[in-house]
């Protein structure tokens, strides 16, 4: 990807016209960074964190995701 924007200037709405090139990426402070893909531990360990809350999680009325997902501050 060629980034034509200067460092510390992205925004939320710069990452979402990103074209959608299989890569996962984060805005922190307005530099742009691409996330590596999880390891086969972490995915490992979300799993059996899913299973062991979802029952819990449930029965209280809530929802589990393990997709990523948008975070706002």
């Amino acid at each position: 990807m060629a980034v034509t924007k200067q460092a510390g200037t992205w925004t939320y709405e710069d990452l979402f016209s990103l074209p959608d090139d299989g890569k996962r990426y984060e805005i922190i402070e307005g530099q742009l960074y691409e996330m590596p893909a999880p390891s086969w531990d972490h995915v490992a360990i979300v799993m059996n964190l899913v299973l062991m809350l979802g029952p819990i999680v449930q029965s209280l009325g809530g929802r589990l995701a393990t997709a990523p997902a948008d975070v706002f501050f």
